[in-house]
């Protein structure tokens, strides 16, 4: 993937941005997990295949010298956790990689949340 910005051209494999998107996204308290994005990748995960950039997917729109990024993420979160709250400080977190650490344009990012799921019991004490 070929972004340019005002510092050049990045030339950066997706494979690696989507894995750091979804490091940031899974730092996030409240996040269980990343879903698979496809049928495809789910199956490809099942097979052995590096499932590290799960649940990202990114896009580059606009016009060839000046293109956006946009980032989708399909996520689990637990139950009765702050969705809202996390998915805010997680947009934060990612434009942040994306425009000032990397200088990438930003045009959206879109979380999907595809599943709740239930905290583990409290150990007994």
């Amino acid at each position: 993937m070929i972004l340019a910005s005002e510092y050049g051209k990045i030339d950066i494999a997706e494979a690696v941005l989507s894995e750091l998107i979804g490091r940031v996204a899974r730092e996030s308290l409240a996040v269980s997990g990343m879903a698979p994005k496809n049928l495809s990748e789910n199956l490809a995960e099942r097979f052995g295949f590096d499932g590290r950039g799960r649940g990202v997917s990114l896009r580059l729109v606009g016009e060839s010298a000046s293109p956006a990024l946009i980032v989708e993420l399909s996520m689990q979160f637990w139950q009765g956790w702050g969705i809202t709250a996390s998915v805010a400080a997680m947009t934060i977190g990612i434009q942040d990689l994306l425009t000032t650490k990397l200088g990438f344009s930003l045009q959206e990012i879109r979380v999907e949340v595809v599943g709740l799921t239930s905290p583990p019991p409290l150990s007994a004490r």
